[in-house]
């Protein structure tokens, strides 16, 4: 479990002293204010691929990740949309020059609690003509969903692994509409045994190869003691695959350097019909506009 808490830039208040002094101390204090308002928060959530990942290639691996999670960031601190966020992390990851990664993905929340995600799949290898992945099509590649009447999160997923079995079950949409529930972890994982492995559209399959990032969002309380002009976004991050392993990043804007994670299923676990999942909790906090 990860909490990351956010740090607010104090003010600097003039004092009794000459008006040279006081000139001086009112700049700082606008300066700290401006920086106060820059330092805007937010996470991101990216994924190299899920499939097999080899040890000797795992640096490169994590590198890809890392760099793509720092361009993101970037963009929020930068007062960028979080749809520009997501591209930027896609566009890094897609460009990467080691030439390993295949179906790259990322999903973003911003200070606002607004959330985007974004896939891209290099396609299959010796395809027939005409085929369609799972990154061209609505629910199955990517899903993004702000708060809702009916919905309490803000949501996002984005998918990778065999095209035909995430496009046939839809399976961004499904873990959206499953984060929805109260307890996320056994959520997702429900919907990738029941809705994935287990789905009656795979049924003829002998393994069903998948893997999916997930982040939902909500306003909460501020932590004890904390000012009451502070505003909290509950971040929760997830990640799940079916298949040999998965190569995630994550970084909050307030962490200095992306965190990345090679997951790989438990030993003896038989890849396209055991599901593994791990994540973390992510805790935002701004100064009210």
């Amino acid at each position: 479990m990860i909490m990351e808490k956010g740090i607010s830039s104090g003010e600097v208040l003039p004092s009794r002293s000459s008006p040279a002094a006081s000139v001086r101390a009112m700049v700082k204090e606008h300066e700290a204010k401006q920086t106060q308002r820059a330092r805007r928060v937010g996470f991101v959530l990216v994924h190299a691929g899920a499939g097999y990942h080899s040890e000797s290639k795992a640096k490169e691996y994590k590198h890809v990740c890392k760099r793509a999670c720092r361009k993101a960031i970037e963009k929020l601190q930068a007062g960028a949309l979080v749809t520009d966020a997501v591209t930027a992390a896609l566009v890094e990851l897609e460009e990467n020059d080691s030439g390993t990664l295949d179906t790259v993905g990322a999903v973003v929340v911003d200070q606002e609690g607004n959330v985007a995600a974004a896939v891209s799949s290099g396609g299959l290898a010796l395809k027939h003509p005409g085929r369609v992945g799972q990154a061209a099509l609505y629910g199955c590649g990517c899903w993004a969903e702000n708060t809702g009447i009916q919905n309490p999160y803000s949501t996002a997923v984005s998918t990778s692994g065999c095209g035909e079995h995430l496009v046939r079950t839809l399976l961004a949409r499904e873990c959206s509409c499953a984060l929805r529930n109260e307890d996320a972890h056994q959520a997702l994982l429900e919907t990738m045994q029941n809705k994935f492995i287990s789905s009656p559209f795979l049924a003829n399959e002998d393994g069903v190869l998948g893997g999916v990032i997930v982040l939902r969002s909500c306003r909460c309380s501020a932590e004890p003691g904390s000012p009451q002009d502070k505003q909290s976004l509950l971040v929760e991050f997830l990640w799940s695959h079916t298949t040999e392993s998965m190569c995630v990043g994550y970084m909050s804007a307030q962490d200095g350097k992306a965190k990345t994670h090679i997951s790989r299923l438990p030993p003896g676990a038989v890849a396209g019909q055991s599901v593994a999942i791990e994540g973390g909790v992510c805790r935002l906090e701004s100064p009210a506009s």
